[in-house]
């Protein structure tokens, strides 16, 4: 496992992305890309990828079904979706399976955090964004920049709106994110990048999710998303780039992992 998950879409990708690992198990491609800057972390990006790709079909496709469907089951959903795409042997038959997948395409919960539940979000924290670290506050009072409170895994994506999945962030970085929620949705293959340019959000928010997850698996006992970010906020990570040199994506990915 990846990190310790608090919602039920995070359990789900974790489910799937367990099945994409063991797709990928037994076939040794590392040792034939050692020509590659780090193969490791190539792979990693191919079983994230194929794992994105795996968990968005099924959120989509459940919907789908549940929304031209009535009386709809975790059951029959499974199956139904299972008819849509080419799922792994089984798969639409695990109970577990099964009521994730409900759950993530029911999830019809509120979206936005109340007063009540923004301040228990709040208690004991900095008022700051999590993501660039600026000051926030209510408003944007005194200067600060406008706070929201953020789903750290995606309302969209089966992120409840819940404590666990919450922290403040400015309205800027709130809409940047949009529904990222791995450094491999980020330029990864796009990435070459020079010491005299400006770095792009973009570039600095997925490295910064790529501290996250490094972070959340630290250790002998696997974080939540929340506790890794509390860990190395803020999470828009600036890399340290050698003078007169282009850099690609995965030589700046041990910077984050120092």
């Amino acid at each position: 496992m990846l990190w310790k998950p608090m919602t039920h879409g995070e359990d789900l990708f974790l489910l799937l992305h367990e099945r994409v690992h063991h797709a990928f198990a037994g076939r040794e491609l590392a040792s034939d890309l050692g020509f590659l800057i780090s193969s490791d972390d190539f792979m990693d990006y191919m079983k994230m990828s194929a794992s994105i790709e795996f968990f968005m079909r099924c959120v989509r496709d459940a919907r789908l079904v549940l929304s031209r469907t009535q009386g709809s089951t975790p059951v029959s959903l499974a199956e139904s979706v299972g008819m849509l795409i080419d799922l792994p042997p089984g798969l639409s038959r695990e109970r577990r399976f099964q009521e994730l997948l409900w759950h993530v395409a029911e999830n019809n919960g509120r979206r936005n955090a109340s007063e009540e539940l923004q301040r228990e979000v709040m208690l004991k924290l900095r008022s700051i964004c999590y993501m660039c670290g600026r000051q926030v506050s209510k408003g944007g009072k005194f200067g600060h920049a406008v706070r929201t409170i953020e789903h750290i895994w995606p309302h969209t994506f089966g992120g409840e709106t819940v404590p666990a999945n919450l922290l403040p962030a400015c309205e800027t970085c709130n809409r940047r994110k949009g529904h990222a929620f791995s450094w491999t949705t980020g330029p990864v293959l796009s990435t070459l990048v020079h010491a005299n340019e400006k770095i792009n959000n973009e570039l600095r928010m997925s490295l910064g999710l790529a501290k996250v997850a490094h972070q959340a698996s630290k250790g002998n006992k696997l974080k939540t998303l929340k506790e890794a970010i509390l860990l190395c906020q803020p999470v828009s990570y600036q890399p340290e780039l050698a003078v007169d040199q282009h850099h690609f994506y995965f030589e700046l990915l041990p910077q984050v992992r120092a």
